[in-house]
């Protein structure tokens, strides 16, 4: 039976160009990216535009040789080429390869020959200088296009071969003449195509093992997008689809932004509004200038944005500083309210609307003042972000998925779209399932069939639909390892589901801490109470066959730095801080505070101080900011052992400390 709520039959397509055809078709001219340049010089490109140069993209392809089922790949930060570059490959029934822009040569190196990479974009000197560099050892690959402009001086002097790398205005004229010459093109590739062709190769981030190319077709992109779409609407029905611009700067490289932000715009008809970096200062200003009404991030960004809304009150005279904190006790107080299922009485509803209008409105202007709400994804959000978003009167929507799933297979559901699911009988606010991602992506009418989960014996999560992948990129004993023969796809992560069908992941399988003692602890439990500090940077917990849980602490120098002046500690250094006993007492007592709450097996009983964060440059980390936990372990085992034999609460890592620097992951 369909919801009373679906007006229209919800239409299904052959592939993602079929869909990007209609779009255009129907909202040729609407904005489809809006940006600021290099010289902040506010620009936009209407969809009719960008379809004339994906066509032109499609064209230039068609022209140096490349045909269906061939491996095009792109190595770029988020930008508008990245994404008609995208859908002009798909056009043509090619396969999009992904690079993460910051990847290392050797890195980008082993995806280019793994995938037998024929064309290679690039959106830099930089990385174009990465591929130049692996040139010797790809036999497949024959073309290299750079977005950037480069002097035919500047290539020369990175000794680009001659012929096999040329510029994007070049491409894209060389591609306009094959449209000219081919009536028709690339419109006829396009219905040549059905949804199970294979889209797309997205690589692992590896936080343990070589990369694995996951392969995921047109439907699998199509069916998520498409559902997570129809659900979001019924926040707020009254905001035209193709009104729900979005705040847009993960990378396109990674499943998350490229379905829930590329995809699901073109299904929409909607803006993409391009931040145009990740720094908070610059989504900070995005905010300002795009007014979006979406974003999409991962917990990292709204840890720092929660903590810049909080900076901010902190600079608040004091008698401001209190109202904002009662409004912030009031909002979580009444939010229990209408989860308990309760109406909330006259006065307690007139006292909203009066810290509405005094605090949650002005914090929603910070955030552009026209926000439906956050999507948060990639990793578990901590539920005191949660919270104090929800308290804000600031939606936010927790998600759950994998670059196997192409990737949402559960998100939260607000009170407004709670009950928009199949079989529903009442509705649920988030905050009755504070630390949940919610429900399988679900809803009636679905011209697809909805995502399925369910808990197997050892409480691991396994999920089966139209979203899981075709398999791993030659390596068949992977794939069948993972994907049962009917279909249902071994996660890796833990979980249980309540009866209202809600997931709460309670660990990774290979990442839980057995201790000694046989008591297991799932490391982001604790690290997702610690990172709520505003004196803590990164942490890492450790402890495996150990009597108890130690942690490795970065700490947020900002903050040691304003503590340290206020309470007038002598310094002529950060490294003389990370030594003060003072400042390390802090960090203790805040590494107890955060604690509560926690059962007593665990609560970090030592820690591990260092100067410089855990970044990707290194290896420490992913290209989504998640740690490498065994390349971390590797590279510290020393720092553990001493945690262990040393009778002191705390220890400073004495290698890694530094002065004062600017951070190397978004601070």
């Amino acid at each position: 039976m369909t919801d009373g709520r679906v007006k229209d039959m919800v239409k299904r397509f052959t592939s993602i160009g079929a869909m990007y055809q209609e779009t255009v078709s129907t909202f040729q001219n609407r904005p489809f990216f809006k940006w600021r340049d290099a010289a902040n010089k506010f620009r936009q490109m209407t969809y009719q535009e960008s379809y004339d140069l994906a066509s032109a993209i499609s064209g230039g392809l068609a022209t140096v040789g490349i045909q269906q089922g061939d491996r095009v790949t792109i190595f770029s930060e988020t930008r508008p080429e990245w994404i008609y570059t995208d859908l002009g490959i798909l056009s043509i029934g090619a396969i999009t390869v992904t690079i993460y822009p910051t990847l290392t040569s050797p890195q980008a190196k082993y995806i280019i020959d793994d995938s037998d990479t024929r064309v290679l974009f690039v959106d830099s000197r930089e990385n174009l200088e990465k591929a130049i560099a692996a040139l010797p050892t790809l036999p497949t690959l024959e073309t290299i296009v750079i977005f950037d402009p480069m002097t035919a001086d500047e290539m020369s002097a990175l000794n680009a071969p001659a012929g096999k790398v040329r510029a994007l205005l070049e491409f894209i004229e060389m591609g306009r003449a094959y449209v000219r010459g081919h009536a028709g093109f690339p419109a006829d590739r396009i219905a040549r195509l059905t949804e199970d062709e294979l889209s797309s190769i997205i690589y692992t981030s590896g936080t343990t093992g070589v990369p694995k190319g996951v392969m995921l077709t047109h439907r699998n992109f199509l069916s998520n997008a498409i559902t997570c779409s129809e659900i979001i609407k019924m926040i707020a029905p009254s905001v035209k689809p193709y009104e729900q611009n979005s705040l847009t700067f993960m990378p396109l490289s990674h499943v998350f932004c490229r379905c829930c932000e590329e995809f699901v715009a073109i299904y929409n008809g909607a803006c993409l509004c391009f931040a145009m970096g990740r720094s908070p200062a610059i989504i900070e200003s995005g905010f300002k200038v795009f007014r979006p009404r979406l974003m999409a991030g991962i917990p990292y960004i709204y840890e720092k944005v929660h903590k810049r809304i909080f900076e901010k009150v902190r600079g608040y005279p004091a008698k401001m500083q209190k109202v904002f904190a009662d409004a912030l006790d009031f909002g979580k107080a009444y939010n229990k309210a209408l989860a308990a299922g309760q109406k909330p009485p006259l006065k307690m509803r007139l006292k909203h609307a009066l810290f509405s209008g005094l605090v949650y409105k002005t914090v929603h202007k910070q955030l552009g003042g026209r926000l439906i709400g956050f999507v948060s994804g990639s990793a578990h959000l901590p539920e005191q972000i949660a919270e104090d978003f929800w308290a804000l009167d600031i939606r936010i929507i927790d998600g759950y998925g994998l670059t196997e799933t192409s990737p949402v297979t559960h998100f939260m559901r607000t009170l407004e779209n709670s009950d928009f699911r199949p079989g529903a009988t009442k509705k649920i606010h988030p905050i009755a399932k504070l630390g949940s991602v919610g429900p399988p992506i679900e809803f009636p009418g679905n011209p697809y069939p909805n995502v399925q989960a369910k808990i197997a014996g050892d409480e691991e999560i396994l999920i089966r639909g139209p979203n899981v992948m075709r398999g791993y990129w030659k390596l068949p004993d992977e794939t069948r390892a993972t994907i049962e023969p009917d279909g249902w796809l071994h996660t890796g992560d833990l979980g249980r589901v309540d009866e209202d069908g809600y997931l709460f992941i309670t660990g990774r399988k290979k990442q839980i801490i057995k201790l000694s003692t046989g008591k297991m602890v799932a490391p982001a439990t604790v690290e997702d109470k610690l990172i709520t500090s505003e004196f803590i940077l990164q942490v890492v917990v450790v402890g495996s066959e150990r009597k108890f849980i130690t942690a490795l602490v970065v700490p947020n120098q900002k903050a040691i730095k304003a503590f340290a002046d206020q309470q007038g500690i002598p310094q002529a250094s950060y490294q003389d801080l990370l030594k003060s006993g003072s400042v390390l007492q802090r960090i203790k007592r805040e590494i107890a505070d955060k604690s509560a709450g926690l059962a007593p097996f665990e609560t970090i009983k030592k820690f591990a101080v260092f100067g410089q964060e855990f970044n990707e440059q290194d290896g420490y980390l992913t290209p989504t900011l998640k740690c490498k936990y065994s390349k971390i372990l590797a590279d510290f085992k020393d720092v553990v052992e001493r945690l262990y034999q040393t009778d002191e609460d705390f220890i400073v890592v004495e290698r890694k400390l530094v002065d004062f620097h600017p951070l190397t992951i978004p601070g």
